[in-house]
């Protein structure tokens, strides 16, 4: 990549190799169910916004990566498309801990929030549980 001067650093094009694992785990989050952008890629969610925003492949279900806290980035448009998939809502926030898919990122260990701590690992604190609590298809246990 060619450096340029002030502003922001030059961004790799649209679907170039370093956004494809992203890309992929957006694809396998199921009708019915957000991951937040720290899901997707922990410890860089700003690395998930900005492959999204390069994505130019219209089947990507961008709609399905929120906040940690359930707000949505795109809006109204976003809202729309959750709800037609039967994607649970508190005001104006997803219910994170209904609606929340594990996403298996390689190299990462996930567990649901309270589980005790593997030695010397540390603790993602205030975070809502990582593991879903529905059935893909909409169905509740």
């Amino acid at each position: 990549m060619e450096r340029r001067t002030g502003g922001e650093p030059e961004q790799p094009p649209a679907g170039s190799k370093p956004d494809q694992p992203l890309l992929a785990r957006v694809r396998a989050i199921p009708e019915g169910f957000v991951a937040a952008y720290g899901d997707v890629s922990p410890g860089a969610p700003r690395a998930t916004g900005a492959a999204l925003s390069r994505a130019d492949d219209p089947s990507l279900p961008w709609w399905r990566v929120v906040r940690a806290d359930g707000s949505l980035a795109k809006g109204a448009r976003q809202r729309a498309a959750l709800e037609a998939e039967g994607v649970p809502f508190s005001g104006a926030r997803v219910e994170m801990g209904v609606a929340r898919w594990l996403v298996v990122v390689p190299g990462h260990t996930c567990r649901r929030r309270g589980s005790p701590a593997p030695a010397g690992a540390a603790r993602r604190s205030g975070s809502a549980p990582l593991a879903h609590d529905r059935s893909p298809g909409g169905s509740s246990r």
